[in-house]
């Protein structure tokens, strides 16, 4: 889809100051929230400065280049959910669908996630995060799959769906 020319356009979101420069700026602010309350070894390795006063031209453009990158992977979940849109119809010869249902996953996921902290012992979170990364992962792996493959039939649709 090309972005409008006509100025007397009402699509402001297709604007790449809208698209691009804003989810940069924001994702720069997070990381160097992330920064601030992270381990110095960390910091060294990204090249973060430890004050605001350390800022740079450098380290500014490191900055809004990791924004820039922290924006673009957590748009993935969202990415995939609406790749798979499809799916959140009501499906024919696919009984486990249900056990893919994306906003249930990212429920149970988000439940995960507030109740690590505060049930799970303090060296083994690491592990269990990473696990539930992954089933995460498998869930929206299998979700593209289904999607992909014209396998998939709709009701009120004729024929395969992708």
């Amino acid at each position: 889809m090309s972005v409008p020319t006509d100025s007397s356009s009402n699509r402001w979101w297709e604007s790449y100051l809208v698209r691009y420069l804003m989810p940069s700026i924001a994702g720069t602010a997070i990381v160097m929230w992330l920064g601030a309350i992270a381990a110095e070894p960390l910091r060294g390795l990204l090249l973060l400065p430890s004050r605001v006063a350390d800022l740079n031209t450098a380290s500014l453009t490191l900055l809004f280049l990791y924004g820039n990158l922290f924006c673009y992977i957590a748009s993935y979940p969202v990415l995939s959910f609406h790749a798979t849109r499809v799916l959140n119809q009501p499906l024919r010869g696919y009984g486990f669908t249900r056990l893919l249902d994306g906003y249930g996953a990212t429920l149970v996921l988000g439940l995960a996630v507030l109740l690590l902290p505060r049930c799970v012992p303090l060296e083994s979170r690491g592990h269990l995060a990473i696990l539930l990364a992954a089933l995460f992962s498998a869930v929206q792996i299998a979700r593209l799959a289904l999607s992909v493959f014209p396998r998939v039939t709709v009701d009120g649709l004729q024929g395969a769906v992708s």
